[in-house]
């Protein structure tokens, strides 16, 4: 029995695998390889069977769609199907087009890629040209994507690959994905023609269509830079290593005063120890959720963090003071797996559970919250500096890469803010008259 013939969608598929290996071994330029993709998409769209079209229906084809769709084609028809009537057809065009190729082009200038020809219209009631429903327009970049989703999952596929072999963490997986593929899906043929315009005009988008805060729009920016660099090879450059300017607000710090009511308020043990280990060691909200009773040496007062917001181990101190309360955990309430568990044996408390530990006991001492857990490991920092602690040091127990981050806490150190005498010291009450008098 014979196996049923290729639908038309089939064959597209098979010349289009044909086309992406025959760039590949030619070392097509990276950022010029969707495009041309695209353009092959569209036109075996219309011709499922490439080598029965004649050339003069190639020429028309390719009059009609633009330059882009003219070298994909010639590509094509000189390595995939080697045709050379038609690459002769092509090649004439070519040599044509560079004759009377305009001299002010933009030097940076990539060819527009044409659409997909079966690509349907928006199906959400939104104008094609703006991909809006009201007044406001889209800036530049916006509209019928140049990437079909088999390719732009090709594409996505090879940025994971690149983020894997880096060893990354799986939330920075998650969020390249995440911002590269919605780069990819607003990408246009206008967008295409210059890279750097293309970046600057999403990040545009990120801001002031979506309200991302100027952080989490560099965020994106990163993950897009990252995906040009090391998927598409293209060169940064300056345009695509720019970032927002973006506040830089002082940490949220508690008195020790303070600290000490919050960590005394939970009646439940669990509760108070999760607030004494992220003030007493510094952790993130993340590192005491992961927190395991082997990472505990109580022998050595030492505590082992060991998966950290950048992968990069550390050992902070256990306190004398702090000691006890870990082992009267350890002996009665701890779990075989995670330091704190949930009500499922062997799964760690979630980090919102632990986050509303914090919250609830703020808010019943009628203390502002804001900053979350975080500014427990805050104000340990802080603490320290004022101690006299040397900033190396505390950069350590930290794990932060740079001493820049830890920097920050030098602008909050309260004791060494109070020893500055302001020049009106020494003028008040010695002639410099009341406040409100005549």
């Amino acid at each position: 029995m014979q196996s049923a013939a290729p639908t038309k969608d089939e064959w597209r598929e098979i010349w289009l695998r044909q086309f992406r290996a025959r760039l590949s071994e030619h070392s097509i330029d990276a950022s010029r390889k969707p495009g041309y993709i695209g353009a092959m998409d569209a036109f075996l769209a219309e011709s499922p069977a490439p080598r029965f079209v004649s050339p003069a229906a190639v020429e028309a084809y390719a009059r009609t769609h633009g330059t882009f769709a003219r070298e994909a084609l010639g590509f094509f028809y000189k390595h995939v199907v080697r045709s050379e009537e038609h690459a002769n057809v092509l090649r004439r065009m070519r040599e044509l087009d560079e004759t009377e190729a305009p001299v002010d082009a933009h030097p940076n200038a990539a060819p527009t890629p044409p659409m997909p020809a079966d690509r349907p219209a928006p199906s959400d009631g939104r104008s094609p040209k703006s991909g809006r429903s009201h007044a406001s327009p889209e800036p530049a970049g916006v509209g019928t994507p140049t990437i079909d989703t088999a390719e732009a999952q090709r594409l996505l596929e090879r940025l994971r690959e690149e983020v894997r072999v880096r060893n990354l963490s799986d939330k920075t997986l998650k969020h390249y994905g995440g911002a590269v593929s919605r780069f990819l899906k607003r990408l246009t043929p206008e967008a295409c023609r210059d890279w750097a315009s293309a970046f600057k005009q999403h990040l545009l988008w990120l801001r002031e269509n979506q309200g991302l805060a100027p952080n989490s729009v560099n965020q994106h920016a990163a993950a897009i830079a990252f995906f040009f660099e090391q998927v598409l090879e293209v060169e940064p450059g300056e345009d695509i290593l720019l970032r927002m300017k973006t506040d830089k607000p002082l940490p949220r710090v508690h008195s020790r005063e303070r600290i000490a009511k919050i960590i005394a308020a939970p009646r439940n043990p669990k509760h108070r120890l999760i607030l004494m280990l992220a003030y007493g060691c510094g952790l993130r909200l993340g590192e005491i959720h992961n927190l395991r009773p082997r990472d505990i040496a109580l022998d050595r007062k030492v505590l082992h963090v060991r998966k950290t917001k950048s992968r990069k181990e550390r050992i902070v101190m256990i306190d004398d003071d702090l000691a006890p309360h870990i082992a009267a955990w350890l002996t009665a309430g701890c779990g075989d797996e995670f330091m704190f568990e949930g009500y499922h044996a062997g799964k760690a408390l979630t980090k919102r559970s632990i986050e509303k530990v914090y919250t609830n006991t703020c808010e019943n001492l009628k203390v502002d919250h804001q900053g979350g857990i975080h500014s427990l490991r805050h104000s340990f920092a802080t603490h320290l500096l004022e101690q006299g602690v040397n900033l190396r040091y505390i950069q350590e127990l930290l794990g932060h890469a740079s001493s820049k981050t830890t920097e920050i806490y030098t602008h909050v150190a309260a004791n060494k803010i109070v020893e500055i005498r302001s020049p009106i010291a020494g003028l008040i009450g010695k002639g410099g008259g009341r406040v409100g008098g005549n």
